[in-house]
This record gives C-alpha cells, structure tokens and sequence, in this order.
C-alpha cells in the first residue's frame, strides 16, 4: 500500500514537473521572440536615423564644396573634407551603431554603404553611384510627412556639427 501511495507521488511529480518545464520553456520562447521583435523595431528606426543623417550629410558637404572658392573662400577644403569624416567616425562610436549596424547582419548593406563614405574623400562622393542610389532609395522609403520631426533633427544635427566644427578651428 506504502509503494503504491509512493509511487502516486513521484509520478505525480514528474507529470508536475514536466507541466512546469513546458510553461516555462513557452514563456521563454514569447519573451525571446518578443525581445527579437522590439530588436528588428530598433533596428530599423535606427537605420532610418543614419540614412537620414547621411542623406543631409551628402547634401551639405555637396553644398560646402560647391560654394568653395579656392584661396579666398570661407572655409578650406581641408575643413570641409574632415569635418565630413570626423562626422561619420563620431557616429560610427555610439553604441547604438555599433550594436544594432555593425553587429547586425540585417543591416550589413547600409554598414558597407556608410564604410564606403567614411573611407572615401568627401569630395569624390558624388562619384560612389551605388552609395547614392543605395541612400535615395532608402529616403524614397521614409515618408516624409510622417518623418518630418525626424527630417528636421537630422538637418539640424548636421549642420550644428559643422557649425561646431567651425568654431574649433
């Protein structure tokens, strides 16, 4: 009677332990794909921030070299060639970029596109078509009424980082 009794009890166990391993087994695979999803969702915010940031990178380093005048100009070449570079290795140290761009194998192609810009002199970037048409493609995503805070911070931390830059030198 003692065994039979006992024997109720350690499978009684087992059956509540295994109840137990399967709940929380699922419970960990929610909390995984949930924390996977907010991951995906930072990540393509983020990548939304530096297609921005590059996007009005390229058109006010386009606008400086366009405006330079060489000997009598307000800024010299050099300034506006380092300033750019300076710009995408400041970037390139957040950990946001580090984490959710190098890290991440979904946003390899915007990495390669970025490296491309930082390795390259800024005044040959109107030369890098695949970069340019990476990045337009990219902006032609983002819709812009709906971006427009978004658009707005972007432009103006661009050229605060030059006006910045201005100051130091």
């Amino acid at each position: 009677m003692w065994t039979w009794i006992l024997f109720g009890i350690i499978v009684a166990a087992l059956v509540i332990y295994f109840i137990y391993s399967f709940i929380k087994d699922k419970i960990s695979k929610k909390r995984r794909k949930l924390k996977q999803i907010k991951l995906i969702n930072k990540t393509e915010e983020y990548k939304k921030h530096i297609v921005l940031r590059l996007h009005f990178l390229i058109k006010h380093n386009q606008k400086l070299i366009d405006e330079f005048v060489p000997s009598i100009g307000e800024y010299k070449m050099n300034y506006i060639v380092d300033t750019a570079r300076k710009y995408l290795i400041e970037k390139q140290k957040e950990s946001d970029f580090k984490e959710l761009i190098i890290d991440n194998i979904d946003a390899k192609d915007i990495f390669t596109n970025y490296t491309y810009l930082r390795d390259v002199r800024s005044t040959n970037w109107r030369n890098l078509k695949d970069v340019s048409e990476f990045i337009n493609s990219r902006m032609f995503l983002i819709d812009e009424q709906v971006e427009k805070d978004n658009f707005e911070l972007a432009q103006k931390e661009i050229e605060e980082f030059y006006n910045n830059e201005i100051q130091r030198t």
